[in-house]
């Protein structure tokens, strides 16, 4: 499967974190694309890169949150300061 097919699921389903990090590997890093098959976002996932990954996630959210050309920015604007991505400890 597409990332871009697993991107738009978790847009529908309401998936926060995982439309964000698919986002955020996607068109803020550019280390994939949407062509790119979904066993690519693995290493994203794993346990050890899970803190510095909930890190970033809310660093990009803070600084896109109020966006309106954001693609996320529908999914987003009513959330306040607290969410669905974990806080880093």
């Amino acid at each position: 499967m597409q990332i871009q097919l697993l991107y738009e699921s978790a847009i529908r389903g309401k998936h926060k974190s995982l439309a964000l990090m698919i986002d955020y590997v996607v068109n803020e890093k550019q280390v994939l694309t949407f062509k790119d098959h979904v066993g690519n976002l693995r290493r994203y996932m794993l346990p050890k890169n899970q803190p510095k990954m909930s890190r970033l996630l809310n660093e990009y959210l803070a600084e896109k949150r109020n966006n309106p050309d954001w693609p996320l920015y529908e999914m987003f604007k009513k959330d306040g300061a607290e969410d669905e991505v974990k806080k880093s400890q």
